[in-house]
């Protein structure tokens, strides 16, 4: 809080103009008589210890955008910035404008008034960072839908810091919300990461996290949404060579935005080098194979887009050897048809199109596409993708093992380095180990019982060679 109550402020020390607020007022030196101590009752407006009532003159003055008399008046009456729209002011259309409770800030940031008065605005009443209007927007809410100024605007996220960047609107969500939502600038969204990384995995009201909405403020664009039918469509064909270069530029800015919020959730402030060519590096496509709905949300869409801009990533290992497949391959995705996204009466359309264009593809599927070798290579403990996804991954047949058995088939016949294991017994050592932790059975159990079974009868047709041959007594 301490960057909410600067040196300049009445609540960090006497204002510039002090002296003369305290001689107009007739009060004493003392700090219980500054006539900037309110005090707040039943939901009204504050009012002074001396009697002064907040008016509504200085909002007049900021309606008309008559910013020199609002300078005057903010440092004559600085306790007008303690005023409060009344509700008999709040019109039909709902405005902002005429809001209730709507403070002189509010107002500011929504005429867009000069850096100088909103900082006369804040330094008169710190506070105001942090109230809400009837509809829940904050000042911030404001500057990052109706401002214009992104001076302005980084000024309030800095004064406000983590408590002014976590306030929700039940409408639009926290200030990250909705600059993901509005299109803010990449700079005012790096700053909002800043003074509160744990926004980026920060859900709203209605259940959808930062990356669900870069997602649809991406796909909603008409020739975004031509490039994801075509990457759906592709038939082993270099999509880069057919993007236009508007496309380019919307495809690097989303990843650029992905790339934020990827950092901030893993509390990390350095960058990813995308083009570096170490054998050795985490990059941005091992974290989003990685991201779980408890995190980031599901970022599969994700996956197609970021290997068309870097396609060099499918080939290069994390710090511990893994390539992005064998990351895709030691998890089963809760839902890997997009069933597990939430719907909302007030937001079906988010939703739907997040459910479109790729979201549907399991990451194996999308890696093994970009870069088949991958299925053939061990990581640096001499694990192929096809035993972690059969040992650690728990997957079947229809989620990832057969995509990985069709791009190198010679990997049947491969033991795994650590159990000596072939694959079809991997699958029946962890059908086993998840039936015994499984105490009670329910249609999912059994669902998951019957893949199970069919994965390993799948890997013994494909290598009949490694059954004992029979008896001949």
């Amino acid at each position: 809080m301490d960057n909410l109550f600067p040196r300049s402020a009445p609540f960090g020390g006497w204002p510039s103009n002090a002296r003369h607020i305290s001689g107009m007022m007739g009060s004493t030196n003392a700090p219980n008589h500054h006539p900037l101590l309110f005090q707040h009752h039943n939901n009204s407006n504050y009012f002074c210890s001396n009697g002064l009532t907040p008016t509504k003159i200085l909002n007049e003055k900021i309606r008309a955008r008559d910013w020199d008399a609002a300078r005057v008046r903010v440092l004559s009456h600085p306790w007008d910035a303690f005023y409060r729209a009344k509700p008999n002011q709040r019109n039909h259309n709902n405005n902002t404008s005429n809001n209730n409770n709507a403070t002189p800030l509010h107002l500011a940031c929504l005429y867009r008034a000069p850096l100088d008065v909103v900082q006369l605005l804040l330094d008169a009443n710190p506070q105001a960072l942090l109230c809400q209007d009837s509809e829940g927007w904050t000042p911030l809410h404001v500057i990052l839908l109706y401002g214009d100024s992104e001076e302005v605007a980084l000024m309030l996220i800095r004064r406000g810091g983590a408590q002014a960047a976590a306030v929700q609107s039940r409408i639009v969500g926290a200030p990250l919300h909705l600059a993901f939502r509005h299109g803010c600038s990449t700079t005012i969204i790096k700053e909002l990461l800043r003074v509160n990384p744990k926004m980026a995995t920060t859900a709203n009201e209605y259940a959808t996290k930062p990356a669900r909405i870069l997602w649809y403020q991406f796909s909603r664009n008409p020739e975004n949404e031509q490039l994801l039918q075509e990457l759906a469509a592709q038939q082993q064909r270099d999509m880069s060579t057919v993007m236009t270069t508007r496309q380019e530029e919307s495809l690097r800015e989303l990843v650029e935005r992905l790339t934020l919020l990827v950092l901030a959730a893993k509390g990390k402030h350095h960058h990813y080098n995308p083009r570096s060519h170490s054998k050795s590096a985490t990059t941005i496509l091992h974290d989003v194979v990685m991201a779980t709905e408890e995190t980031l949300g599901d970022l599969s869409p994700f996956l197609p887009l970021i290997v068309l801009l870097h396609p060099e990533l499918v080939r290069t290992t994390d710090d511990s050897g893994d390539l992005p497949l064998h990351k895709a391959a030691s998890y089963r995705p809760a839902s890997c048809n997009g069933s597990g996204l939430r719907r909302t009466a007030s937001m079906p359309s988010l939703a739907a199109r997040y459910n479109q264009h790729g979201a549907t593809k399991d990451p194996v599927d999308v890696l093994i596409q970009s870069y088949p070798l991958a299925a053939s290579i061990p990581n640096r403990l001499g694990h192929l993708p096809l035993h972690i996804a059969l040992s650690r991954g728990q997957r079947t047949w229809r989620t990832g093992v057969s995509s990985i058995l069709l791009a190198a088939p010679q990997v049947i016949l491969t033991l795994d380095s650590e159990t000596q294991l072939f694959p079809f017994q991997l699958a029946a050592a962890a059908m086993a180990s998840s039936s015994m932790e499984e105490a009670n059975e329910d249609e999912d159990t059994r669902d998951d019982t019957e893949q199970a079974l069919e994965t390993i009868l799948e890997l013994l047709l494909a290598c009949p060679h490694a059954m004992p041959a029979p008896s001949s007594q």
